[in-house]
C-alpha cells in the first residue's frame, strides 16, 4: 500500500505507525524523526502543535512522511492558520480515531 499522505485519510489501512507527536521540542522532534518511515505518520497534538508558529520551525528536520496536526489542539491554542500555511491537515478527534484504528502501532512522543 502507498504511503499515507496528508489528506488521505480515508484510506483503510496503513502499514506504518502512528507517531503522536505531544512535544515538539527540537530532541523530541529529532528522535521521532529518526524512528519515521515513509509508511508512518505524525500527528502534531497537544502542545506540538505550538511548534508550527516557533521561528525555528523550518529549520527542524523534516519527517519522512505525512505530518498533520490536531485541528482542536490547534485552535485550542490559536494557531490553526500557522499550521495550514505550513502545508499540513488538519485532523479532527473522529479522524485521530480513524488513524489510530487505521495503523499497526502507535507511539507517543513526549
Amino acid at each position: 500500500m502507498a504511503a499515507l499522505r496528508p489528506g488521505d485519510v480515508a484510506v483503510t489501512q496503513a502499514s506504518g505507525i502512528l507517531h503522536l507527536l505531544l512535544r515538539a521540542e527540537p530532541g523530541v522532534w529529532r528522535d521521532c524523526q529518526r524512528c519515521c518511515a515513509d509508511d508512518d505518520t505524525v500527528v502534531l497534538a497537544d502542545a506540538a502543535v505550538m511548534a508550527v508558529v516557533s521561528e525555528d520551525f523550518e529549520g527542524r528536520p523534516r519527517m519522512p512522511c505525512a505530518v498533520v496536526f490536531s485541528s482542536p489542539d490547534a485552535s485550542a491554542r490559536g494557531v490553526t492558520g500557522a499550521a495550514a500555511s505550513r502545508g499540513m491537515r488538519a485532523v479532527d478527534d473522529d479522524e485521530l480515531v480513524a488513524l489510530i484504528e487505521m495503523h499497526g502501532r502507535c507511539l507517543s512522543w513526549r
